[in-house]
């Protein structure tokens, strides 16, 4: 029977990119406003902000709300950003420059909806200004709507063709939709008249490399890394670019750089597990989506690729708590309950793996996989004829698969079967003559029928595949070993 085995492998190649709209180079240091520092003023004001008890006008004025936002939004201090930018828009509603800095902060945290509510009103008050066009064209992108965004940028560029940051983000959208060419045409422009080089050199890097041409993406994360060499995303994303050109060993190394730079990035850690698992480094694997779920305890993929690794390890009882946890989270995670139904079926928990596998095909009826690990169950738990039907309902998914087809060969065999079994040994044949396990299975039926003569030829061939196959059929027929041996002549050649 074939033995169902599941790759415990989930590789993210998301690229997380940083859009650098805003800058912060104003001073803030000022000798005269009794703070330190920019940290202290920033939870001074809080403090009041938070403070049901004082009154707004104690708050901060407007150009202290402006300052504080834009450093906030320069450190990657979001959620503190979106704290004071409440405040901005509370003070002056009709200022489409303070709703156009909430979509920034919005799209940075991930909110494209209330991104799109906050650019919308930018735009209502300011209609003609290119700046919040630019970044509404980002924020449909990010909401499912890049060919709008598209529209919107060739709209800016009819009229301005040479609006650099225009061209720039239209680049942004086309890789968004997969056109990686006609963004790759536009990006070496702007590398050629010198645009912001850190960005488009990886950009560049990420059409290259999104067209498989690693070499190229690598020569351009390097140039960006000479730019900046602290920048953890241009290691993070260098990183799965050779995780993706199978480079397991130097994806770790950039992996490695990148939470050396900046310790609490979890998609680095999940990657680095990833490529230890990938190695067979499954302790380190272990200690890498531990760690992660320090941070953040409900993370349901980490969850998952740690109950995976731990199967990996045979650690099968951990495996298990691991995926009834992701249930727990999702009840309609259907890889862990097939992931879980094998560590019960390796555990010999027949009952609990068949409800799982059950479980999960209720969830996706067309797996093949699952089918196969269901069918194997079966057959394992003495329910042959129910294993035979399953088998069959997997070999509609994939009928040439030459896995399914023998499994079912073998069942129809075990039945007594003969012609059944004969017919689906010859469909692997037709496709695949040096199948050495079909041929050896049908020299056993032609034996049934006592047409000894078929049997040997078909022995021979199996032989002439497999000279292991002799050795098995001498405990299987020691009674037809003689007649088998006045093919010595044949046999002398194969062995």
């Amino acid at each position: 029977m074939s033995e169902i085995f599941l790759i415990f492998v989930l590789c993210f190649i998301t690229k997380f990119k940083k859009v650098d709209w805003l800058e912060y180079n104003d001073s803030i240091d000022d000798d005269n406003d009794g703070f330190r520092n920019i940290e202290d003023k920033i939870k001074y004001y809080q403090k009041i902000i938070r403070n049901p008890a004082k009154s707004k006008r104690e708050w901060p004025g407007v150009d202290i709300i402006e300052t504080l936002v834009d450093y906030c939004v320069s450190t990657e201090k979001y959620k503190d950003a979106l704290e004071f930018c409440n405040i901005w828009t509370d003070y002056l509603p009709d200022s489409y420059e303070a709703h156009h800095k909430k979509a920034v902060i919005f799209y940075q945290l991930n909110s494209p909806g209330q991104a799109l509510r906050s650019i919308n009103e930018a735009e209502r008050l300011a209609p003609a200004d290119n700046e919040v066009l630019l970044t509404k064209a980002l924020v449909l992108e990010r909401t499912g709507n890049a060919k709008i965004g598209l529209d919107l940028l060739n709209n800016i560029l009819s009229t301005e063709p040479g609006n650099e940051e225009a061209l720039f983000r239209k680049s942004l959208l086309l890789q968004s939709l997969g056109r990686f060419r006609e963004a790759l045409d536009i990006l070496k422009y702007l590398d050629n008249i010198s645009f912001n080089p850190d960005e488009i050199w990886q950009e560049l890097a990420n059409c290259y490399q999104s067209l498989e041409n690693y070499s190229e993406a690598e020569h351009y994360y390097i140039k960006a890394l000479d730019l900046k060499p602290m920048d953890h995303l241009i290691w993070y994303n260098l990183g799965v670019m050779f995780g993706n050109k199978g480079a397991s060993y130097r994806a770790m190394d950039c992996y490695l750089n990148c939470l050396a730079l900046k310790n609490d990035f979890l998609a680095a850690l999940f990657n680095l597990g990833t490529m230890y698992t990938v190695e067979g480094r499954l302790i380190e694997a272990i200690e890498a989506y531990t760690e992660i779920l320090n941070y953040s305890p409900n993370d349901i993929d980490t969850i998952y690729n740690l109950g995976s690794t731990y199967t990996d390890n045979k650690q099968y009882l951990s495996a298990i708590e691991s995926y009834s946890k992701v249930l727990e989270l999702d009840p309609s995670y259907y890889q862990a309950y097939y992931s879980r139904g094998f560590c019960y079926d390796f555990l010999d928990n027949y009952e609990k793996a068949l409800e799982d596998y059950n479980f999960a095909l209720k969830y996706t009826p067309n797996s093949k996989y699952i089918l196969q690990a269901k069918a194997d169950l079966l057959y394992n738990m003495g329910r042959i004829y129910d294993s035979l039907s399953v088998y069959i309902q997997a070999l509609e998914l994939s009928p040439h698969d030459e896995h399914s087809l023998y499994d079912v060969a073998y069942i129809y065999y075990e039945l007594k079967d003969y012609a059944n079994s004969e017919i689906y040994l010859n469909k692997i044949l037709d496709s695949s003559y040096s199948h050495s396990d079909a041929w050896y299975l049908l020299s056993k039926i032609y034996l049934k029928r006592d047409n000894i003569k078929k049997s040997l030829k078909c022995l021979v061939e199996s032989i002439k595949i497999d000279s292991t196959k002799y050795d098995e059929f001498k405990k299987d027929f020691p009674s037809i070993c003689e007649e088998f041996l006045s093919y010595h002549a044949k046999l002398e050649k194969l062995i």
